[in-house]
């Protein structure tokens, strides 16, 4: 079922982005690394592939696959949910934001999705028992953190976000896998408790990974997660995005720290 549910949502993201290369086709345009700024405005191709980009980065409304498909072993996790399914949608963006910029509704359009998803992730989280899927849901609290920072037009801030979450992501997934193992797949944090005594090097990567979710001073997220949030303050964003995002990011700080205190 779960399987099912990522095909099915992806492959909405799929007819969307064909149908925005055939408008383009339609508006005389057979790149979008060169368009020209009436065609980016008039034909709507860029809101089309931001709807694309919402489905395939798991934004809402099409957040519900991502926590669904940790059905998938840790290995796979690790590949496919830090740095190569998740990522692909918004990268066209990023690439079509350093040629043209976003129009106004675009650009509203991001900073909705991105805030209500940080929101949803770090509420949903909170409550989580499943390791690997309170994993999933920071995932999609980090990827709503990027969609917005493409809505407050720093694309290259995002891509850097992007990359130091595809590292650590990745390792926090390796370092669940090995919890898993130990514990003989119990997933259930309330039944894990104290293990990390029994593998120090792995609690110690799994600490350090969890710390980068909030950011903490001197790891690698600190550097792009507090600039974006900065950043956010210096552009004008509407007053109800700028509250959820600073509730997303009190919540966050309570999820990590619940897990750390399980595990460790």
């Amino acid at each position: 079922m779960a399987g099912f549910q990522t095909q099915i949502i992806n492959r909405v993201g799929d007819v969307i982005i064909v149908l925005s290369f055939f408008l383009l086709c339609c508006r005389g345009q057979f790149t979008v690394f060169r368009l020209r700024d009436k065609v980016f405005y008039n034909s709507g191709v860029v809101l089309l592939l931001s709807l694309a980009a919402l489905t395939k980065r798991a934004q809402f409304p099409f957040r519900s696959w991502l926590p669904a498909a940790m059905a998938a072993p840790t290995p796979v996790s690790a590949l496919v949910h830090s740095s190569t399914l998740v990522t692909a949608g918004i990268f066209i963006l990023i690439r079509l934001r350093h040629r043209t910029p976003l129009c106004p509704t675009t650009s509203r359009l991001l900073l909705l999705c991105g805030s209500v998803t940080c929101l949803l992730g770090g509420w949903a989280a909170t409550f989580e028992n499943d390791i690997k899927k309170v994993i999933a849901l920071s995932t999609l609290r980090q990827l709503g953190v990027i969609v917005f920072s493409l809505g407050i037009n720093f694309p290259a801030l995002g891509l850097f976000h992007l990359y130091t979450h595809a590292l650590f992501k990745a390792l926090l997934f390796l370092a669940a896998g090995h919890i898993l193992i130990i514990t003989w797949g119990s997933q259930d944090l309330r039944q894990i408790g104290g293990v990390g005594l029994r593998i120090p090097f792995t609690s110690l990567m799994f600490t350090v990974r969890r710390l980068c979710l909030v950011a903490a001073p001197f790891t690698r997220a600190f550097y792009s997660k507090h600039l974006i949030l900065e950043l956010m303050l210096s552009v004008p964003v509407n007053m109800v995005r700028f509250l959820i995002m600073g509730a997303a990011t009190f919540i966050t700080g309570k999820y990590v720290f619940r897990t750390l205190k399980s595990v460790v």
